[in-house]
């Protein structure tokens, strides 16, 4: 009797270990290649880029639809920023940071614009608390505000995240504008 291995059986078990590597190599290029598509990371930080975003606009639509009127730009016009006045009856900035990509909410404090930077909890004239909470969307190539009418405005925003860009056009009714008379 002999002890060992014949050459045909460690061809074979050389072929068989060298396709599974293959293999092996061929799903983790796939999946953290920098250059690949679909990889890990980059679906990843896609998917906190679109949170992010998510996140921001749907803060803006909350703080567009609970203010009392639109001040700028008048109605049937188009810009890069929108002033509105929230039911605190504070004036509220929305603008683009082109240098950083991002929009952000300010208030004017004293004749000046100070940025929202942490939640405001106020109480109304009718005694109700109101929350305004800061307005910022990251990865914001462009926006642009077009009032319809005093108490009507669309949002167009183009989102950009690994060299794409993502369209985004919502339309924003405020609810509490009779109390602007």
């Amino acid at each position: 009797r002999r002890r060992g291995f014949t050459l045909v059986e460690i061809l074979v078990a050389v072929g068989l270990v060298s396709a599974l590597l293959g293999a092996v190599y061929g799903v983790y290029h796939l999946l953290f290649a920098n250059k690949s598509k679909s990889n890990v990371a980059g679906l990843t930080r896609k998917s906190f880029v679109q949170k992010d975003a998510k996140s921001g606009l749907r803060r803006l639509t909350y703080r567009l639809r609970e203010s009392i009127q639109v001040l700028s730009p008048l109605p049937g016009a188009t810009a890069s920023e929108l002033v509105f006045r929230d039911l605190t009856n504070t004036d509220v900035r929305l603008r683009h940071i082109p240098a950083e990509k991002r929009v952000v909410s300010e208030r004017r404090v004293g004749g000046a614009w100070v940025q929202e930077g942490e939640p405001d909890f106020v109480n109304t004239s009718s005694g109700a608390m109101v929350a305004s909470w800061p307005v910022i969307i990251q990865n914001c190539s462009d926006i642009r505000f077009t009032t319809i009418a005093p108490d009507c405005v669309t949002v167009q925003a183009s989102l950009e995240w690994e060299g794409q860009v993502g369209p985004l056009l919502t339309l924003v009714k405020l609810r509490n504008s009779a109390l602007a008379q």
